[in-house]
């Protein structure tokens, strides 16, 4: 059992200058910082999480104060199939996401949003605390018996759907592989950006997308790994 924080959208929420999280929009830039763009297209912002506000922050959050992911919308399509795992140093757009993380929010400043196309209904949120997330049998021991594999699939353990930050990953396909073998980056789970349809987002077909740092010298390393239906 883990606990971990999932967003919940605000409709009425705050305006779009404050410093609060948000699904589908932007309102801060560290100073002199230009809007990602990869092969000359504007990616899309996708989430802005306010470390402070999270009820539960796992440790891997502990020197950052803000978190902002960016997509690229001609790669990360409905027509791809998941399973995308690739590392990316913090900051540095690759073919698909982007991930800036800083260490404190007096570092940053309003930020206009250019003009990138993006159709995501954007929304503020907060966090709510959930007590109990569970894995799903996806992160049971390969070698469980197929009687306890049975038993836990029909258990009252819960793994969380949504957005959320800690717990444990909400598999649609298989197991979360965020590490390369061999490679001494060794990324930690450390939140997933699920699928919203009424909000206009989707990972391929109703699809999540998973997130971890690296550990040791390689914590500016972060890496992701998708699936869908």
């Amino acid at each position: 059992m883990r606990k971990a924080s999932r967003l919940v959208l605000d409709p009425l929420g705050a305006s779009s200058n404050s410093a609060t999280s948000w699904f589908g929009r932007m309102t801060f830039s560290e100073a002199g910082e230009s809007w990602p763009a990869y092969n000359g297209r504007l990616m899309w912002p996708l989430l802005q999480v306010v470390v402070r506000d999270l009820p539960f922050r796992p440790t891997a959050l502990n020197d950052i104060a803000i978190i902002r992911v960016f997509v690229n919308p001609g790669h990360l399509a409905e027509t791809d199939n998941g399973g995308s795992s690739f590392y990316m140093p913090e900051g540095v757009p690759g073919e698909g996401w982007l991930l800036r993380a800083s260490p404190a929010l007096e570092n940053l400043v309003p930020v206009v949003e250019p003009d990138h196309g993006s159709t995501i209904h954007a929304l503020p949120g907060h966090w709510e605390l959930i007590e109990d997330d569970y894995p799903t049998f996806d992160h049971l021991p390969p070698d469980s018996p197929d009687s306890l594999v049975d038993d836990y699939c029909a258990s009252e353990f819960v793994s969380h759907q949504g957005t959320k930050i800690g717990g444990w990953p909400f598999t649609v396909q298989n197991e979360v592989s965020l590490a390369r073998p061999g490679d001494a980056c060794d990324p930690e789970y450390v939140f997933q950006i699920d699928s919203d349809y009424k909000h206009r987002w989707m990972w391929g077909d109703l699809g999540l997308a998973y997130f971890g740092r690296g550990a040791g010298a390689h914590r500016d390393k972060w890496a992701m790994d998708w699936q869908c239906m």
